[in-house]
């Protein structure tokens, strides 16, 4: 998950997630080399896809290592270590510096935010939705001008209310329909168990999705027993026609739940590639009050396929694009239309 702020990061500690513990330790050094130094072991320690990305770590940290030194700004010293960890192509990896002045730097940011030019809700409401129910900040859902049902889930957050009660809600309120559009093009994902539940209301026979190591060690190969996820029906299953549609901005456990919407067979994934960043990550501190979140988990699908860094592929691409968005017109939606019977 993509955390708008330290907060979100801190509140998210108590669940297995895609945001995990905050990680102190006794107020190092503040010098730019000290950044650098616990920056590049903290990586080393924690992180769980190197064997994923074939990187040598310590050789990209003695290409950058020189580049630092005393009396270097913290904008020059940002630069350096966003430059060493770009070759990760790790969305789930986001440093914050110590500096408001300053915005927090991941592959996926653009001045510190995330710009998505291929979805808008608005338009969706505005020009695709004969009506609309918005249950809680997660979860809204309505009908599509063609009469098939429409859930947009944003997040995978919050309560287990929210999907238990106001995801399951929204499914049994559009069980007439003849078939489903489930959007989650801006959903940056959560907690993974919550998006395990949200599948399993459209899961019409029990499947193993996904097999997750997480990091137990400083080693590189140091890592728990691997544990299957299965998902399971969690409700009177929404069994007819589903379209998932994804984005760029389908991220975290908006792709773990795409892993499980995809082994059932009433369900196409339509849209654009996810964001390619599954695994759980943690936030830990660095010398100088410097920050970054780091993968520390080993997610794949069933067959051991790793997706980090590339994100899953739809069977069917179609992406909105900005200027038609403004004109009313969502290409990415008109596709999962008529792709349901």
């Amino acid at each position: 998950m993509k955390a708008s702020h330290l907060l979100a990061l801190v509140t998210s500690a108590v669940l297995l997630s895609s945001c995990q513990k905050m990680i102190f330790g006794d107020e190092p050094a503040a010098d730019p080399v000290s950044v650098f130094e616990g920056l590049h072991r903290t990586v080393k320690e924690h992180y769980g896809l190197f064997r994923v990305k074939t990187l040598d770590w310590d050789s990209l940290g003695n290409v950058y290592r020189p580049q630092v030194h005393d009396g270097m700004s913290d904008a020059e010293l940002r630069e350096v270590l966003a430059a060493m960890l770009t070759p990760l192509n790790d969305a789930h990896i986001t440093l914050y510096p110590n500096s408001a002045d300053l915005p927090r730097w991941s592959i996926d940011l653009v001045n510190g935010a995330f710009i998505d030019e291929t979805f808008h809700f608005a338009t969706v409401k505005d020009h695709y939705l004969t009506e609309h129910q918005e249950v809680n900040e997660a979860v809204e859902y309505g009908r599509l001008v063609d009469g098939h049902g429409y859930i947009h889930i944003r997040h995978f957050d919050g309560s287990s209310s929210d999907y238990t009660k106001g995801l399951r809600d929204a499914v049994q309120a559009l069980a007439g329909t003849t078939g489903l559009v489930v959007d989650v093009r801006d959903n940056a994902g959560g907690f993974d168990p919550f998006a395990q539940y949200s599948a399993g209301l459209f899961t019409a026979q029990a499947a193993t999705y996904m097999r997750v190591r997480r990091k137990t060690g400083p080693g590189p190969d140091d890592f728990g027993q691997e544990v299957a996820w299965t998902t399971t029906p969690t409700g009177p299953a929404y069994a007819k026609p589903v379209v998932l549609l994804t984005g760029r901005g389908s991220q975290s456990a908006a792709e773990t739940f795409a892993l499980a919407m995809r082994t059932q067979p009433h369900v196409v994934h339509i849209g654009d590639t996810t964001a390619g960043a599954f695994a759980d990550n943690a936030f830990f501190e660095l010398p100088h009050g410097w920050g970054v979140t780091l993968s520390v988990a080993d997610h794949r699908d069933a067959n051991g396929i790793s997706w980090e860094g590339r994100g899953l592929p739809p069977a069917v691409v179609a992406v909105a694009d900005r200027d038609g968005l403004n004109a009313g017109v969502d290409a990415a939606l008109e596709a999962a239309m008529e792709a349901l019977p």
